[in-house]
């Protein structure tokens, strides 16, 4: 943030991605800044829920301005804020810059999109080396974590330590395979275990610390995961977090990916893929994918025009004709309330 003195104007910006969170409220003529919604409530910010907030939170996955709070908003990933005496403004500077698939685009081989993504994750991760305190890596044993972990060791003169959430339910554990990742590239493996009863026994913590809510205990591991490296002395980790959802790995957009971008392939391969896909991720399969034959969801469409079948399964869960009102609610509350504010 940087306030101008000379014209009065304030200037808070949120990084691209929305890693750092930035709340912002008005509460008796004050506009208040904060990296978490707890210092607002601290300075004397009423804490009361938002329902209509709780609810679109609960059942579509949250809002990218609103929080769960009453009058407490957030700066969107990727915006800046503006904010004089008289009234702010948000404005966004960054977005995704996906090329058009109109085909004018200059077509390039799968070596190249290879050799381009390599040189950039190893960069990101070089670049975050340079701390002057010890680093430690997130290590699930996956391909992410596993390809962020193995560059870093390349541009690390030490052994980084990885930390590990090992489970007492063979399903969820990947111990094996992150002991082996980290024995491969040098690393020092630190495993942390947890029980079942451990995610439910921190289940109000976890939301404590995250501000929203925890729908899964993914929510709940990381926050376990993260507490016993901060006890290790650990200030500063690398992680492959948000991958899956830069390119695609979730198994909801390989499905999406194989419905609707057919391009005349054969109906009968298309059918099979998707039900290797249901094989793939047995643990969050009732989770992630639809058991059975689904339900149109006519309304829904016809107001949206298309939704994608991760969304699909989230609206037949809590009904049709309800989740086109509450996709339609929060958004029409926040203009209306929107306006007041900047008056």
């Amino acid at each position: 943030m940087i306030w101008d003195e000379t014209n009065r104007m304030m200037f808070a910006a949120r990084d691209r991605f929305g890693i750092k969170p930035l709340f912002y409220t008005f509460h008796e003529q004050t506009l208040y800044f904060a990296s978490e919604v707890k210092a607002l409530f601290a300075a004397g910010v009423p804490a009361r829920w938002d329902a209509e907030s709780v609810s679109h939170s609960v059942e579509c996955g949250g809002h990218q301005v609103r929080t769960l709070y009453d009058g407490i908003f957030q700066v969107p990933p990727g915006h800046y804020l503006l904010a004089t005496d008289n009234h702010f403004q948000l404005h966004r500077y960054w977005d995704f810059d996906y090329p058009m698939g109109n085909g004018n685009s200059r077509q390039r081989s799968d070596a190249d999109h290879v050799a381009e993504f390599r040189h950039a994750l190893e960069e990101a991760v070089r670049l975050r080396l340079r701390v002057d305190v010890p680093v430690g890596c997130y290590l699930s044993g996956g391909l992410d974590s596993c390809a962020v972990l193995g560059r870093a060791a390349r541009h690390h003169s030490e052994a980084i330590r990885a930390f590990t959430l090992t489970f007492d339910r063979p399903d969820y554990d990947e111990e094996r395979e992150a002991r082996e990742m980290a024995g491969k590239v040098g690393a020092e493996f630190f495993p942390i275990p947890i029980r079942q009863d451990d995610l439910a026994d921190n289940f109000g913590d976890a939301i404590l610390q995250s501000e929203t809510f925890c729908f899964n205990a993914h929510g709940i591991a990381k926050y376990l995961l993260s507490r016993a490296v901060r006890n290790a002395g650990y200030k500063v980790v690398i992680t492959g977090e948000g991958s899956d959802e830069i390119l695609g790995g979730y198994a909801h957009f390989r499905r999406d990916m194989l419905l609707y971008n057919r391009n005349g392939q054969d109906p009968g391969k298309v059918a099979a893929l998707l039900e290797d896909l249901e094989k793939l991720n047995p643990v969050s399969r009732g989770l992630l994918l639809p058991h059975g034959e689904a339900r149109p969801l006519e309304n829904v469409k016809r107001l949206f025009g298309v939704y994608s079948l991760l969304d699909g399964d989230l609206l037949r869960t809590i009904g049709e004709d309800a989740a086109v009102v509450v996709r339609r609610f929060p958004g029409e509350v926040w203009r209306a309330r929107k306006l007041s504010f900047a008056a």
